[in-house]
């Protein structure tokens, strides 16, 4: 069986990367500074300038979140009354 990833290109970023960035602001710099579609299937890489930490970009993110960090900062379902 192939991997999702089997037809995807890996991009890493060659400079230092704020990671306190959320991933719409990474997102922005795919668009802008590369001149590529977030959603094309491809994967960039940040990393901070130590590289002992990473963000990856074209993963879909958890629960649909785009600025969450993690999913326990995700907001709480809304209930009916």
């Amino acid at each position: 069986m192939r991997g999702f990833l089997s037809h995807a290109r890996v991009l890493v970023a060659a400079r230092a990367t704020d990671l306190r960035k959320c991933f719409d602001t990474l997102a922005d710099v795919v668009r802008n500074s590369l001149h590529l579609d977030r959603l094309s299937g491809d994967v960039f890489v940040f990393a901070t300038s130590r590289r002992n930490r990473l963000k990856i970009l074209g993963v879909p993110p958890v629960n649909g979140s785009t600025c969450s960090e993690s999913p326990r900062a995700a907001e709480p379902p809304i209930r009916d009354a």
